[in-house]
């Protein structure tokens, strides 16, 4: 859905709204100092700050990085007067990214945090972005280079740049410290860096592609890993404030397949339905009487003699049907209200862990 994020007007109101509580987006300078002391060497080169913000980062970046050649642009006039007078040995305008007022080739080093983000999130975002994109090519020196962090996956973001002849690119991941298991358990474990060298005059590169950082960035290992954990935090967060039926809904969908329905077992079946306070016999048959509201247990619990026949183990059924209650979780969430049994499609099946059941 498009927002007001292309509006200079929006911005002007935030930020008046904001001035005595700025916020660094993504990440604060000193969380990704030593990627980007690796990246930009030189303390004396100039650097264009697109989108700043009254975010402290580019401060940072000149009071604890040592980086004393950086120009600030924003779209809000708001929020440039008031960065120029808390820091005024820094260069402050108020300028749109997408048609900046300096000549080709001005500026070694283009470095933008999460501009690209709200441009996604405005009407128009394609054009826009693509508009960002070659006016920061256009500004950049031949051999120079621009570097952006996104909160957006690489798959969202990296076609854009790639897309631009006349640069390289390489993708990177960064490690994000605002996520933990409680309040923040919905952030992003990880951020997304883009790098882009612009050829020099002779059509050459300064650096080889794809670059090599070697510190301050996830390998797809690491980066796998933070996101199992995430995932398995908030399945259980969801598990935990699901309602019963609706959970016996996802099974009743996964059990309906024909493969899942052979490798049921009547233990796990004991286990879940005692979740709903149903009594279930040795044999896996329903009690007489015990009825649940909208579902056919009956369904559920299928024939034993196909059980009994079944070739598949206990972890192959938990893992499936598990998989299928975390589709009809993100069902859930994603329309904010509980569906009706009828309404819910059938589910996908990524890989889930037995533990999330309890």
């Amino acid at each position: 859905m498009a927002t007001n994020y292309g509006n200079a007007d929006y911005w002007d109101n935030r930020y008046r709204d904001e001035e005595e509580c700025p916020y660094d987006w993504l990440f604060c300078y000193e969380d990704v100092k030593p990627v980007i002391e690796y990246l930009i060497p030189s303390k004396n080169v100039k650097i264009l700050m697109i989108g700043c913000g009254n975010a402290p980062f580019s401060p940072d970046m000149y009071n604890v990085g040592n980086y004393n050649q950086i120009v600030n642009i924003d779209l809000s006039s708001v929020a440039i007067t008031q960065q120029a007078s808390k820091f005024p040995e820094q260069i402050w305008k108020v300028m749109n990214a997408l048609n900046m007022d300096f000549a080709d080739g001005s500026f070694p080093v283009v470095i933008d945090k999460s501009l690209i983000d709200t441009l996604l999130c405005a009407s128009g975002s394609k054009d826009k972005v693509e508009c960002m994109i070659k006016e920061c090519q256009r500004v950049l020196q031949p051999g120079g280079r621009f570097i952006t962090f996104s909160l957006h996956t690489i798959e969202e973001v990296e076609e854009a740049y790639k897309s631009v002849p006349g640069w390289r690119v390489s993708c990177f991941r960064i490690y994000s410290n605002r996520w933990d298991s409680s309040t923040n358990r919905k952030r992003s474990r990880a951020h997304t860096m883009v790098v882009c060298d612009k050829a020099c005059v002779d059509g050459t590169y300064l650096h080889e592609h794809p670059l090599h950082i070697p510190e301050g960035t996830l390998s797809e290992e690491e980066f796998a890993k933070l996101k199992e954990e995430a995932d398995s935090v908030n399945l259980n967060y969801a598990m935990r404030k699901a309602p019963t039926q609706f959970l016996l809904s996802a099974l009743y969908h996964a059990l309906n397949g024909e493969s899942l329905l052979r490798t049921m077992r009547c233990k796990y079946m004991e286990e879940v339905c005692a979740r709903a306070k149903v009594d279930v016999a040795t044999d896996g048959q329903l009690s007489e009487g015990d009825e649940l509201e909208n579902l056919s247990m009956t369904s559920i619990v299928g024939d034993t003699e196909l059980i009994q026949q079944a070739d598949f183990s206990l972890r192959d059924y938990v893992d499936e049907a598990k998989s299928a209650l975390r589709a009809i979780l993100k069902f859930q969430r994603r329309n904010n209200k509980s569906k009706p049994v009828s309404a819910i499609p059938a589910p996908s099946l990524p890989n889930t862990n037995n533990a999330d059941a309890q």
